[in-house]
């Protein structure tokens, strides 16, 4: 089966994995026990590791991605503290990954670099067949998730994203003490989907749940009415400064199919998404004390959701991007990401006459295409989140946060739009349009 697997294909070693489920506890302990491993000192850590690792291993294997695992000492000596688990050092790591190499329970592609251009890849690690009747012990619901060492992450903007140190600040301080707080309301609540009507999804729809419930469900009966899901803990990156970046990660409900979104409940109540209508664009004009109205993709695509989808996309990648070389590659690999399959080719000269389009019907905001404000963009629509979040965490209301859209209990949905409304006047004197 393994031959079989893309090796491109692969999820990053999560270090949140943990359990303590006595059947995954038992059966890291005899692994570690059986390692060919130094166990003279820091035990305890070892055992850690190998629990969080075998976990990620089965994810692997649920997924059918490989597990990238990162095996260079100076990977390790470059991670700032901040950020690091207690097992996750180079000695701890390579040995626990060696051990289970050397007793034959791994496929391991060894990672390399590219000296010439800095190119390269992890190494990626895949569990054997043979090692899953043991594996396969391992149900979803004896997963459990540890709170991240730091939840206020910050990296840098360049093509490897590594970590980076910082001084806390009174800023920095009041971002940590409010996620701190969203985490410990959202772990109290009960997140599930409900009705999704698996069986009669589409092809592509089936595709797209089977990989969101791998990753996330607690139970492997996706045909059940209620699909109980893990609750993760949502941390906010900023991009090489606090004043760039600043958008909420890791929840179920960014990383969840739009369709499947409809079918979530709080707490045993249904929901309601409720989302900022072409907010970037329309931050833009508001910037230049222009009141835009309109449906900024709309205007443009003449109806056709398709053509939309692609105007959307140039409008968001054009305002992220650098250059225009720069936004053509995007576009183009957003189009291919998106499967998006409306222009003949995707050749320059194909591109260019639509991101030419594009800018005449919105003059009055060209200024800002290719010119990388986007990230700026992303940090005001983060503070606008930070209140949003704010505001029904004092209350004890779980709000789940998708960038710029957020999914509540239906009751509030009024209360919501007026929070949202309230929070994005508040920063440029305009309303904004809410769907």
């Amino acid at each position: 089966m393994l031959s079989k697997w893309d090796v491109r294909r692969s999820n990053p070693y999560n270090c949140k994995f943990t359990s303590s489920n006595e059947t995954v506890l038992k059966l890291a302990k005899d692994i570690y026990d059986n390692m060919d491993i130094d166990k003279t000192k820091k035990q305890d850590l070892k055992r850690g590791c190998v629990t969080t690792t075998l976990l990620n291993l089965k994810h692997s294997w649920d997924t059918k991605h490989y597990l990238r695992v990162p095996l260079k000492k100076n990977y390790y000596s470059e991670y700032p503290e901040r950020y690091k688990y207690s097992f996750y050092s180079y000695s701890i790591m390579n040995g626990v990954i060696k051990g289970l190499e050397k007793m034959g329970l791994m496929t391991v592609h060894y990672g390399f670099k590219n000296f010439n251009d800095g190119s390269g890849q992890q190494t990626k690690v895949a569990p054997k067949e043979e090692f899953m009747e043991e594996l396969n012990t391992i149900k979803k619901d004896m997963y459990e998730e540890v709170e991240p060492p730091e939840l206020l992450v910050l990296k840098n903007r360049d093509g490897n994203k590594n970590y980076k140190d910082y001084h806390d600040t009174s800023q920095t301080r009041m971002m940590r003490r409010s996620l701190e707080k969203y985490n410990e309301l959202r772990q109290k609540s009960t997140i599930e989907l409900r009705d999704v009507k698996y069986d009669i999804l589409n092809e592509d729809e089936k595709l797209m749940a089977c990989d969101f419930f791998n990753k996330y469900s607690t139970t492997d009966n996706y045909s059940r009415s209620s699909i109980p899901l893990r609750n993760p803990f949502i941390y906010r990156v900023f991009n090489d400064e606090f004043n760039l970046g600043g958008r909420y990660y890791g929840g179920i409900e960014s990383n969840m199919p739009d369709f499947l979104r409809k079918r979530i409940y709080i707490d045993g109540e249904p929901t309601v998404e409720k989302d900022y209508s072409s907010m970037h664009i329309r931050m833009l004009y508001h910037k230049k004390n222009i009141d835009y109205k309109e449906d900024a993709y709309g205007v443009i695509s003449g109806g056709d959701p398709q053509l939309r989808h692609l105007y959307k996309l140039i409008g968001l990648v054009t305002i992220n991007s650098k250059d225009s070389t720069n936004a053509i590659n995007g576009i183009r690999n957003e189009i291919r990401k998106n499967k998006l399959y409306v222009l003949s080719d995707l050749k320059d000269e194909t591109i260019q006459p639509y991101i030419n389009n594009w800018i005449s019907t919105h003059p009055d905001i060209s200024e800002y295409l290719n010119s990388d404000v986007g990230i700026k963009l992303q940090n005001m629509d983060s503070e606008i989140a930070q209140d949003i979040v704010n505001h029904f965490t004092k209350k004890g209301v779980t709000v789940l946060v998708v960038h710029d859209s957020f999914v509540i209990q239906k009751k509030y949905e009024e209360e919501l739009v007026d929070v949202m409304n309230e929070s994005y006047y508040s920063k440029f004197s305009f309303k904004p349009v809410i769907k």
